[in-house]
Formats: C-alpha cells, sequence, structure tokens
C-alpha cells in the first residue's frame, strides 16, 4: 500500500474546519431537525416500498439554498452522510469558454438595467417543481425587505408559511446584506470564494452562492451583473440558448465537474431580457428535480388569508385539523390531508375542508401596511 507523504494533502488539512466551526455551522437544533427528517424518510420509505417523500414539503420551509435541499432528501444514506460529514472546497479548474463568457456578458448587462424592488411592493411568483415524479406548487409574496409569504400546494394539502429576511449569508441573504457586497466583479469573487460553503468544490460553492443570491429578485441590480460576471471567471461553468420547460426563450448557465460530481448538471435558466431566474434544473443519478416560475408580477398586496395561515413552521390542515408538519406529510402521503380554509370567528384558525373555498368568496388583497406574520 502507498504510503501517503504529509504534503500531499497539507492542503486537505489546512481546509479542514475546526471544532468551534463545526458546532457553530452544526447547532444541536440543526442537528436534530435533520436528524427528525431522516428517521421520517426512512419510516416513508419502508411504508412505501420507495423514497416518495416530497422534497419541498419536508425541506423547503427552512428556506435552504436549492442545493442543500436537495441533497438533504436524495436518498436517507444521504441525508446520514451530511450528519456526519463536511464537504471539503477542492481547488479550482480551468476557465470558461469565450461563447459562455459572451452569453453572461449579456445576461449582466439585461440584470443591470433593472429596476429594485420598492419598499411596499411584493414579488408575486408561481413555481411549479418536480421531483422524480412529485410535483408541488408554490405561490409566493416577497416583500422588498426579504419577508416572504408562501403556500404549498399538492395532491390537495395547501400548506402556509411566513419566512423572515435571511441574514448575513450568500446562501440564506437579506436584502440588507446584499446591499452591502461589493459591485465589483472582481472584489465579489474574491468575497465569495472567501466565504462560500457547503458543496463539493469552492467552484460548485460559488456557482450556487450565485443562484442563491439572485433568487427572490431583491439583489440591487448592480449586485445582480456581477454575480453574473463572476461566473464568467468560474471553472466548470457554460452558457448556452435555450429554452425552459414552458418553452420560453432562456440562456441556459450550468454548472458540471464530472471529476467530483459524475453524472450530474446543475442548470440555472435566464430571461436573456431581464436576467430574471426563469427555471432552476438538477439532474443526477436517482435524481431529476425542476422547478420552474410559471408566472410572476409585482403587486402592492398580500392575500388576507396567506398571512393569516403562515406561521415561521408552517401551518397545515390535515382531516383532523390543524397540525405540525411531520404529521401532515404522513397524512399528505396516506391521501388524507385535505386543504385550508378560510374560518371566520375561529380566532384565525383554519377550518379543514374537502376543497379549496370559492375564490368569489375570499377577499384578493390586503393593504401592504400589515406587518408579515412571526
Amino acid at each position: 500500500m502507498k504510503t501517503i507523504a504529509r504534503h500531499e494533502i497539507s492542503w486537505v488539512i489546512a481546509l479542514r474546519p475546526t471544532e468551534q466551526e463545526l458546532e457553530q455551522e452544526w447547532t444541536v437544533g440543526r442537528k436534530e431537525a435533520v436528524w427528525e427528517r431522516v428517521l421520517l424518510a426512512r419510516q416513508l420509505e419502508s411504508e412505501n416500498g420507495e423514497n416518495s417523500v416530497i422534497l419541498d414539503t419536508l425541506v423547503a420551509p427552512q428556506r435552504m439554498s436549492r442545493r442543500k435541499s436537495l441533497i438533504a432528501v436524495g436518498s436517507v444514506a444521504a441525508a446520514v452522510a451530511a450528519l456526519l460529514t463536511v464537504p471539503l472546497l477542492l481547488p479550482s479548474g480551468g476557465p470558461v469558454g469565450p461563447l459562455t463568457a459572451q452569453a453572461l456578458e449579456a445576461l449582466a448587462a439585461a440584470a443591470a438595467g433593472q429596476r429594485p424592488l420598492a419598499p411596499g411592493q411584493f414579488r408575486h411568483e408561481i413555481t411549479r417543481s418536480q421531483q422524480n415524479g412529485h410535483v408541488t406548487e408554490h405561490e409566493s409574496w416577497t416583500a422588498a425587505d426579504g419577508h416572504v409569504w408562501r403556500v404549498d400546494r399538492v395532491a390537495g394539502t395547501s400548506t402556509y408559511y411566513a419566512f423572515p429576511p435571511g441574514g448575513e449569508d450568500v446562501n440564506n441573504p437579506s436584502p440588507a446584506f446584499l446591499a452591502t457586497l461589493p459591485t465589483d466583479p472582481a472584489a465579489l469573487q474574491s468575497y465569495l470564494e472567501a466565504n462560500v460553503h457547503g458543496s463539493s468544490s469552492r467552484d460548485e460553492a460559488v456557482f450556487v452562492a450565485v443562484g442563491d443570491m439572485l433568487r427572490g429578485g431583491f439583489a440591487p441590480p448592480a449586485l445582480q451583473a456581477a454575480a453574473l460576471r463572476v461566473l464568467e471567471k468560474t471553472p466548470h461553468v457554460t452558457a448556452e440558448s435555450g429554452r425552459d420547460s414552458a418553452g420560453r426563450a432562456a440562456t441556459v448557465v450550468s454548472f458540471v465537474d464530472e471529476s467530483i460530481r459524475p453524472g450530474e448538471v446543475q442548470s440555472l435558466y435566464f430571461d436573456p431580457a431581464t436576467a430574471a431566474i426563469l427555471q432552476e434544473g438538477l439532474t443526477a443519478p436517482g435524481v431529476a428535480y425542476g422547478g420552474t416560475v410559471v408566472s410572476s408580477d409585482i403587486v402592492s398586496s398580500v392575500p388576507p388569508q396567506v398571512i393569516r395561515y403562515a406561521s415561521d413552521r408552517g401551518t397545515c390542515v390535515t382531516a383532523a385539523g390543524v397540525t405540525d408538519e411531520m404529521t401532515c406529510v404522513l397524512a399528505l402521503t396516506a391521501g388524507g390531508a385535505t386543504t385550508m380554509a378560510e374560518a371566520p370567528g375561529t380566532g384565525g384558525l383554519a377550518t379543514p375542508r374537502t376543497a379549496a373555498p370559492s375564490p368569489s368568496t375570499v377577499p384578493s388583497t390586503v393593504p401592504s401596511t400589515v406587518p408579515p406574520t412571526k
């Protein structure tokens, strides 16, 4: 057996996280939450004979990055591995090609000309996600300050969420944090390379971070342009003209690194005219994920029933009434979940019904001054 000299792995040792960094990244609460999801995935797998866990029902309420969300439920083994290992950020590869750089430069120019979301406005989007045949519809309202209200609909069940703004993290950023980042591409690249985490290579981590920064549409236009220009300098990134699953023209920006993730392709589909993300996708052995923005517009209010039912942990209704997220997932898998319906005079609690309330009986808007649910 070959003996590996210490200097051959010195760069690995240098990148190894300290115990303090591990404790900060994997708090007791986070470990418990992930472990609960591992046990639930195992239970559902045992009951149904397959990995039938719906991706976004289990992990999206935490509003983590898309890369982390997909890995978390790829399989029970992958989730257990996430608890026990810390990915290493490996060295970068070669530069992107001239055609990719040209396509990204065109996107950056388009992004720079956009208007940011103004106070009192909400970006209203309907997104349809699919993972291995499971379909979930997400309807969201994103405020300029980063608050998000969302309704997830799947198999006759509606689950309501209210998310506070993110924090000082490129994978879950708040608008206030994004406003502090450099808009010079070289400076932004240096910042990202020094602060990204959670992927198998530094190049992949930068690609994921750019997607997380641009998702939601509240990054300042100059920062959006700089982030896209960072991808011009990121190895393993390609960009080409194509179409999303809805048939719309798109600039498809992909990350492929066969040496680290064989057979895996991560893609972001951008509107060539606005640089808005139209679709995201990931294909890998055993995983086929796609999330498509079906519609997007700017509104001045959030529906009152959404604010009423939303909570930081999510509110779900089954045949037994309002319940917790895990029970909701089990009921959903068993086909026993129902939809939310407005219940006047019940103190804001919901009454389970087998059909959604008629649009004509539910108010459609609420003044934008209504504070977010905490």
